[in-house]
């Protein structure tokens, strides 16, 4: 995609949220920026149907684990787990009344594909493996009026599966035999915050 066809896209997406009263609201995970050593970039784009529901695409790239050797006065990285995803999800906003979603109080479930690559520094080992999770999610947004700014606080938790590519020799380390079933794949912990269009009036 060429950048006329992208700003055109967005230009498209931001007339259509006029036209037809739906919110679209794209934020990014705080949580993920700079939070070494697993600093995950994480953002989202959501899109309000109707009055109660919502769609969202969500898509991340960065560091999840890290192992380190710790020396006398110093520690080294001697391996780390890196790669990207991309999440659908659906909520549903039950207690909306005057204002439309996407605030309030919201349920969702999301299913979560990732790429990663594994990489072990002492035996020269690169590993890439395909990481699903699904599950369900809950939270609450809010909007910090007049401003078209949304802050959102977002727990998920659910199944996780890995499939690591083969063939391998990842039975040669020791300490690093994540299956990428454990909670760090299965769950989810996000302060997002965002920029909703167009712009909620006060009264809803």
């Amino acid at each position: 995609m060429n950048y006329k066809s992208f700003f055109l896209t967005i230009l498209l997406i931001f007339l259509s949220g006029r036209l037809f009263c739906q919110y679209n609201d794209i934020a990014i995970d705080a949580l993920g920026i700079g939070s070494r050593p697993f600093s995950v970039l994480r953002g989202s784009y959501e899109r309000s149907l109707g009055k109660n529901f919502s769609v969202l695409i969500g898509a991340e790239k960065g560091k999840y684990r890290t192992i380190e050797s710790s020396g006398i006065s110093t520690s080294s990285e001697v391996a780390k787990l890196t790669g990207w995803g991309i999440m659908p999800q659906a909520r549903f906003y039950p207690f909306t009344k005057k204002r439309k979603s996407p605030l309030g109080l919201f349920i969702g479930a999301h299913y979560r594909y990732r790429r990663l690559v594994e990489e072990y520094y002492p035996l020269n080992l690169t590993t890439k493996a395909k990481a699903h999770n699904y599950g369900i999610n809950f939270g609450y947004k809010g909007i910090l009026k007049p401003l078209p700014i949304t802050f959102e606080i977002l727990l998920g938790f659910g199944g996780a599966k890995g499939i690591w590519d083969e063939p391998n020799n990842r039975d040669q380390i020791t300490g690093l035999k994540s299956d990428l079933t454990d909670e760090n794949n299965s769950m989810r912990l996000e302060i997002n915050i965002g920029f909703i269009f167009p712009n909620i009036s006060k009264k809803e």
